[in-house]
């Protein structure tokens, strides 16, 4: 069964590649995206309501903070000018935010490399988080949120979590530290060579199956529990699924 978990990440994660980043003549049009014509170009400062978080993202960074202010502001940075159709782009729908690399349609040069920044304000409750990069970090302060989701092709993920319910990740040639201030229900995280990092309060109670292939099983909060794969503490109520290949598995105390 993890054989084939594996698999599915990798080729999943490979048609994410192929479908978001490839050579001009593998595109078909360019990189491409639903209701085009709705979205606006550039940065922005909302104060409209947002309850969902949709980022897709091509070689640079994506940051995420939160601030004092009740707006969300987005922003970019890039080491070229842009014309309009290489900013960002995004949309509000339906209580979601939905934020782009470039226009769609556009045939970017695979040298375009841009830094996002978004700033949530720190009494934000999230319903949805998804993050979806190629070529590009994460780093990520997120308030509440139900359930979050990351997927990422070449690229590091640091991501500090308030309070969530879900997390999921899955990450393939980029190494990923997941940092909880409070214990969430469910975490489940695949990486293929990559190295899985998952931080929690000293106190939680978990019940871990970690599964590492061509790699080192180890943590603060494992020390004393003899087991080689399925891990108990407490009383088990944070439910944590982790494997990778080519990469280390670690569980942490949170002590930032």
């Amino acid at each position: 069964m993890r054989k084939f978990i594996r698999i599915l990440v990798v080729i999943v994660l490979c048609l994410v590649l192929i479908g978001i980043w490839a050579p001009d003549w593998l595109r078909f049009g360019g990189y491409r995206y639903k209701h085009a014509s709705r979205y606006t170009a550039g940065g922005t400062a909302l104060h409209q309501k947002v309850e969902n978080l949709d980022i897709s993202w091509i070689s640079g960074k994506v940051k995420i903070e939160r601030h004092k202010g009740d707006e969300i502001i987005l922003s970019e940075t890039c080491d070229e000018r842009l014309k309009e159709a290489e900013e960002v782009h995004w949309l509000v729908e339906d209580d979601t935010l939905y934020v782009k690399f470039v226009r769609s349609g556009k045939r970017y040069s695979s040298k375009l490399n841009k830094n996002i920044t978004l700033k949530l304000p720190e009494k934000m409750n999230l319903e949805n988080v998804l993050i979806s990069t190629v070529s590009a970090g994460v780093e990520a302060d997120l308030p509440k949120a139900e359930r979050v989701e990351m997927n990422g092709v070449s690229g590091g993920v640091d991501v500090t979590l308030e309070k969530a319910d879900t997390v999921k990740l899955s990450t393939v040639s980029g190494d990923a530290l997941l940092s909880f201030a409070a214990a969430p229900r469910r975490i489940d995280a695949n990486g293929v060579s990559a190295s899985l990092t998952v931080e929690l309060p000293e106190n939680t109670g978990f019940t871990a199956d970690l599964d590492s292939v061509s790699g080192h099983i180890s943590g603060k909060l494992l020390d004393g529990l003899n087991s080689t794969k399925a891990y108990t503490r407490g009383d088990g109520d944070c439910t944590i699924h982790m494997d990778t290949v080519s990469g280390n598995l670690r569980l942490d105390a949170y002590d930032r």
